[in-house]
């Protein structure tokens, strides 16, 4: 017994769809002087460090390398919250409830998740980073749809 399915109308789904960029990107970026050191935590020492000294302890990297990190945060402190930021753009997606607004108002609602989680996971960074001088937690922050950093090379 053979079915067939017929189904028509595709060509005005794929109209609605069009004007929705395939890709947006928003995150969490560092601004001022603590753009230049800001990762040292999460992948270790930008020098050759080959031993822990006082304030240091061997660490592993997000590369999974080991390596000589800071007492201050020995496991990183941006990967520890992967969970969390998953958490949140799952909260956010389903807080907008995308199948009750019309296709047309997709793209500006897909916009507001991406900000609304960039806000919310820079926030988790902020909470989560080293105090060292204070200025690193200032100076994190989110990096909205459209932002130059998320397109730069």
């Amino acid at each position: 017994m053979a079915v067939t399915l017929r189904v028509s109308g595709l060509n005005s789904l794929s109209a609605a769809f069009a004007p929705i960029t395939e890709r947006m990107f928003a995150g969490v970026k560092v601004s001022g002087e603590s753009a230049a050191y800001a990762l040292v935590w999460e992948w270790g020492f930008a020098t050759r460090v080959i031993k822990p000294g006082p304030k240091t302890v061997w660490g592993t990297n997000p590369a999974g390398e080991a390596k000589v990190l800071t007492l201050v945060a020995p496991t990183g402190y941006i990967r520890v919250n992967r969970e969390r930021y998953r958490e949140i753009l799952r909260e956010e997606v389903l807080a907008t409830q995308l199948t009750k607004l019309p296709i047309s108002e997709w793209q500006a609602a897909i916009s507001g998740i991406l900000d609304r989680t960039a806000e919310r996971c820079a926030q988790v960074v902020s909470d989560a980073a080293p105090i060292d001088q204070g200025k690193l937690r200032s100076e994190i922050g989110p990096a909205y749809v459209g932002d130059s950093i998320l397109t730069e090379e």
